[in-house]
């Protein structure tokens, strides 16, 4: 009787292992097959819009002066800039503050936990945190270009009788602390590396697109290097994360050192660029083999210059980038890429016209007087 039971107990014990190894295959596979969706942005998202269960997405809200709306992400918030000034938005799409003022050409960015927005040819200029406006003024020339970084430092290029442009360096106080008047060429922008003291100034002289390092902690107004690339003029540049300046031309991307050396190069070559994004994870761009194509190439160049092409068909309308996410907005349908792999789509725009990503891969859709939040 014994022996009856110990082969019984043995035999459970087999058909135990077994169903315990059959439950473990069954959890690498889903483990393998759902690798994307495992991660802490999944847990992120699942936790931070619990409330809006399988939706997938949160109702719209609107916006006033929609006909100038320029937008930007602030943490969770909306930072909007319109022609009578700069409003931000909460999660929920109440309006948590604004600054009235006028703005004939309004342009915003953001950059941590601060949006800029300023009057493009104007004097305007405000920067604003998601709860109260921290700093407004008009500034002493028409504003060329203005910048914020990761550390609320500010640049602001501007117009100034007798030169070809000032740029000055703010720091988070909003209290100048370095100029530089240029002399010769003619200014195209400014923006300061996440040290808070390394400066580059882009301007377009009759040789081509040049660009000039300064550092801010040092008197005086002559560049430590510069780069000079002929017959090219190159309308944005950013510094990325690991120090080096992406400079993009119809041409092509080039990255260099703060030495003015060429890091690497992406030509585009005989392709048309259609729409690019720019961000501290370097650029994502798209290629087409003529003007009008409804087929090419969504691009994403990182830091390291490892280039990852996407072959895409379709209107694409806007792209936008973030260190882990790829979105792209075409004329009838969303697509979020990761790792180079489609990660979500969206079948339908419904006459959205920009796009904007978050870094825990939930996405902005905006026309110029509506948003709706998408969550993969």
């Amino acid at each position: 009787m014994e022996k009856r039971v110990t082969r019984i107990r043995q035999k459970l014990g087999s058909v135990g292992s077994a169903v315990v190894l059959g439950i473990m295959i069954l959890i690498a596979i889903a483990l393998i097959v759902n690798r994307d969706r495992l991660t802490m942005d999944a847990l992120s998202r699942a936790w931070n819009y619990r409330s809006l269960g399988t939706a997938q997405q949160a109702e719209e809200f609107l916006f006033q002066d929609y006909f100038s709306n320029t937008f930007a992400l602030l943490g969770d918030s909306i930072a909007v800039a319109s022609v009578s000034g700069l409003r931000v938005y909460d999660r929920t799409g109440a309006m948590a503050h604004r600054e009235i003022f006028s703005m004939e050409r309004p342009v915003i960015e953001s950059s941590g936990p601060r949006a800029l927005a300023y009057d493009l040819g104007g004097i305007g200029i405000a920067v604003s945190s998601t709860r109260e406006t921290l700093w407004h003024t008009a500034w002493s020339g028409a504003i060329i270009d203005a910048r914020i970084n990761e550390n609320d430092w500010l640049v602001i290029s501007a117009e100034r009788m007798g030169t070809r442009g000032v740029v000055t360096v703010l720091n988070p106080d909003f209290h100048p602390v370095y100029e530089v008047r240029i002399g010769t060429g003619y200014l195209i922008g400014a923006t300061l590396a996440p040290d808070n003291r390394t400066l580059a100034i882009l301007t377009m002289t009759d040789g081509g697109g040049q660009i000039l390092w300064y550092h801010t902690d040092y008197a005086g107004e002559y560049p430590y290097s510069r780069y000079l690339r002929e017959d090219t003029l190159f309308f944005d540049f950013w510094f990325t994360a690991g120090g080096n300046l992406m400079a993009i031309s119809s041409n092509g991307i080039v990255s260099l050192t703060t030495a003015g050396t060429v890091a690497f190069e992406y030509p585009f070559a005989d392709q048309y660029l259609r729409a690019y994004a720019r961000q501290d994870a370097g650029a994502a761009f798209y290629l087409t083999p003529h003007p009008n194509s409804m087929e090419g190439t969504l691009v994403h160049l990182p830091p390291n210059g490892r280039a990852r092409g996407i072959e895409v068909q379709g209107e694409l309308l806007d792209i936008s980038l973030n260190e882990r996410y790829l979105v792209a907005l075409f004329f009838d349908r969303l697509v979020l890429y990761r790792d180079g792999r489609e990660y979500a789509i969206w079948d339908g725009t419904e006459g959205m016209t920009r796009v904007l990503s978050k870094n825990d891969g939930s996405v902005l859709r905006f026309s110029t007087h509506r948003a709706r939040l998408l969550v993969p």
